[in-house]
C-alpha cells in the first residue's frame, strides 16, 4: 500500500501541473528579491493554487486528447479525472479561507479573476489559435504575467516603477517561449485541430531556432538592463539559464533524448529561478 501512494505522489508531483505551479511561485519570489520587496505566503499559496487549478482544468477537458501525446499523464489523471470538479471547487475555497483569514477579501475579485481566466483559456480562448497564429502561448503567458501586474493590488509597497515592469517583460518572454517549447509534443493532435501553434506553422527545426532566437533576445535584454542599473547585478545569474535551454532544445532536436524528460526538465526552470538569484546576490 505504502508502495502505491508513493508512486501516487510521485506521478502527482510530475503529471499533476504541480511543478508548473511551483515555478510560479519561484518566479513571484525571483520577482520579489530582484526588486528588494517583500512577499508573504499566502500570495505565493494563491499563485500556486491557481496555477494549479487552470492546469488540472485542461488536463480534465483535454483528457482524451492527451492520450495520444502523453499516455503516461493520461493514465495517472484517469485515477482521480472524475473528481476535478470537486478538487476545483476546494481549490477556490481555499484561496477564499486564506484571504478571509489574513484579512484580504477585497482582491477576491481579482482572485476569481485569475482562477476563471485559466479555465476560460481551455474552454474558449485556446480556440482561437485557429485564425490567430501562437495565440494560445501569448494568453497562458499573459495570465501567468498578471500575477505579478496584480502585486501592486495586494501589496501596496510594489509599484509600477521601470525595474517592475522590464522585469514583467523578461518573465513574459521567457514564459512564452517555454509554453511554444511545450507545444512541440502537441504537434500532431494541433495539426489535427488546425491550431497554429509556433511548431505547426515552422516545423521541429525552425521553431527550435526562433526559440533559440528569442533565449537569446531575453538573454540581452537582461544584460542591457543589468548594463543600464534598470535591475541589479544579480540577475545576470539568469543567463545560466540560456545554457539550460539551448541544452534542452539541441536534444529535442536530435531527438535522442526522451522528451517526457526533457519537458520535465524544462518545467522545473521556474523552480531554480530564486537560487540563481540568491548566488547572484552572494557572488556579486
Amino acid at each position: 500500500m505504502s508502495k502505491k501512494i508513493i508512486r501516487f505522489v510521485k506521478s502527482e508531483i510530475i503529471y499533476g501541473g504541480h511543478l508548473l505551479a511551483m515555478g510560479a511561485v519561484g518566479l513571484i519570489i525571483s520577482f520579489s528579491l530582484l526588486l528588494h520587496k517583500c512577499f508573504t505566503w499566502d500570495y505565493l499559496m494563491i499563485v500556486y493554487l491557481i496555477v494549479y487549478n487552470s492546469y488540472l482544468f485542461n488536463r480534465y477537458k483535454e483528457r482524451e486528447i492527451d492520450k495520444l501525446t502523453n499516455p503516461e499523464r493520461t493514465r495517472h489523471f484517469s485515477k482521480y479525472a472524475l473528481y476535478t470538479p470537486l478538487i476545483s471547487g476546494c481549490v477556490f475555497l481555499i484561496i477564499l479561507a486564506i484571504l478571509y483569514h489574513i484579512g484580504k477579501l477585497d482582491f477576491l475579485p481579482w482572485a476569481g479573476f485569475l482562477f476563471l481566466g485559466g479555465m476560460i483559456y481551455t474552454l474558449w480562448l485556446k480556440r482561437l489559435t485557429v485564425h490567430i497564429p501562437v495565440f494560445k502561448n501569448l494568453v497562458v503567458a499573459l495570465e501567468w504575467i498578471l500575477a505579478f501586474i496584480l502585486l501592486p493590488i495586494y501589496y501596496p509597497f510594489f509599484s509600477f516603477s521601470l525595474p517592475f515592469i522590464i522585469l514583467v517583460g523578461i518573465i513574459y518572454l521567457k514564459v512564452f517561449i517555454l509554453t511554444s517549447y511545450f507545444d512541440v509534443k502537441d504537434v500532431q493532435t494541433d495539426e489535427n485541430f488546425k491550431l497554429l501553434t509556433l511548431p505547426v506553422i515552422f516545423h521541429l527545426k525552425t521553431s527550435l531556432w526562433l526559440l533559440r532566437i528569442l533565449t537569446v533576445i531575453f538573454g540581452i535584454v537582461i544584460t542591457y538592463s543589468v548594463y543600464q542599473e534598470i535591475i541589479p547585478s544579480a540577475a545576470l545569474f539568469l543567463l545560466l539559464t540560456l545554457v539550460f535551454n539551448w541544452f534542452i532544445f539541441r536534444e529535442t532536436e536530435k531527438e535522442r533524448t526522451s522528451f517526457s524528460f526533457l519537458y520535465f526538465l524544462a518545467s522545473l526552470e521556474f523552480i531554480f529561478w530564486p537560487i540563481l538569484i540568491l548566488m547572484g546576490f552572494w557572488l556579486l
